[in-house]
């Protein structure tokens, strides 16, 4: 993905910044505001990498050494007199004269250190990135961004569901079982605190199983099992956030402010009567899937009309399947 971004035109700093920024949320106090524009584009065009991962990319102009907002891997650098640069995991992998060197450092969590090639010249973490803040009109086109916090929340909660048997009715269609209840949800209403349980899933195959399964259960997803360090909670505060940006993104490749036209939450989670607000305030792009011609194949294909609805005239479009039919396409497809 660097590569092309590249090859599109970015610059390495630049790519860099896009694919694996620092964290910027929480540091409204420490950070520029034109820096905090900045990491508000890269977060609308994509999803940022967390690593962790220390870094040395070059495009042919621009040698780039950085590290993710994590910042769990070293990364330490020594320039010369004479102008060399040595970038590593270790201050003493390269021997140097202590005579000999002119400057030395630490590359910190969402950091960099580019040299420039065709200038001949060496930019910290701060001087890149007040040059590339400088690149756009970033503050101006931030202003495109719509958060929807303020509009639908907080305001009347309506009771979700006031009789007993619907609610069992959902959880059993959820697949939500004795055992989710009591050592999941149970411990997150009395104590406020997220459950502690292993990382592994020893529950059976969904197509092995007795019990009944949810469509989503038969979907397993690959990755990589790897021994990072833990997070502790105080830097997870620090550098995690849940803010949640959606709608029809843009061409990744492009750079101009259609690609911050973009709704954004502070979390993926609401109330019902939030989602009742986010409803009106979407112009009510409501599609139903217990109505709509729906056909279950490699792609979920709908019937003409709301093809054609989705493509040309809404921006937004919300599914609703409330209301379950003996067989009906669940929303996981």
């Amino acid at each position: 993905m660097f590569e092309v971004l590249c090859r599109a035109g970015r610059s390495a700093p630049m790519a860099k910044t896009l694919l694996i920024p620092e964290a910027w949320s929480k540091h409204q106090a420490s950070m520029p505001e034109t820096h905090r524009a900045m990491y508000q584009y890269a977060n609308a065009v994509m999803e940022p990498w967390d690593g962790p991962a220390a870094l040395a990319v070059t495009d042919g102009r621009w040698v780039v050494a950085g590290l993710d907002r994590n910042g769990l891997r070293p990364l330490r650098y020594s320039i010369t007199r004479d102008g060399l640069l040595f970038v590593g995991s270790e201050t003493g992998m390269v021997v140097l004269p202590e005579p000999s060197i002119a400057k030395k450092g630490r590359v910190g969590p969402g950091q960099m250190i580019c040299v420039d090639l065709e200038r001949g010249k060496f930019f910290d973490d701060r001087s890149i990135k007040d040059e590339l803040a400088a690149s756009e009109k970033f503050e101006d086109w931030t202003k495109n961004i719509v958060e929807l916090d303020s509009i639908i929340g907080p305001g009347p909660e309506p009771l979700m569901l006031e009789d007993r048997s619907e609610l069992r009715r959902r959880q059993l269609a959820a697949a939500i079982s004795m055992e989710d209840l009591e050592m999941v949800l149970h411990p997150m209403v009395e104590d406020s605190k997220e459950p502690v349980g292993s990382m592994g899933d020893d529950t059976p195959l969904a197509v092995l199983s007795q019990q009944y399964r949810p469509l989503s259960h038969y979907f397993r997803q690959n990755f990589s099992q790897v021994t990072n360090p833990p997070i502790d909670s105080l830097r997870e505060d620090r550098v995690m956030s849940l803010r949640t940006r959606f709608k029809n993104l843009g061409n990744v490749l492009a750079q101009n402010k259609t690609q911050l036209e973009v709704f954004t939450l502070e979390s993926p989670v609401i109330s019902t009567g939030m989602y009742d607000r986010m409803k009106e305030h979407l112009a009510k792009n409501e599609i139903d899937l217990n109505k709509e011609k729906l056909t279950l194949g490699p792609v979920l294909k709908m019937d003409g009309k709301t093809e054609r609805f989705l493509e040309n005239e809404a921006a937004n479009a919300m599914l609703k399947n409330k209301y379950r039919e003996p067989f009906v396409v669940p929303e996981i497809v």
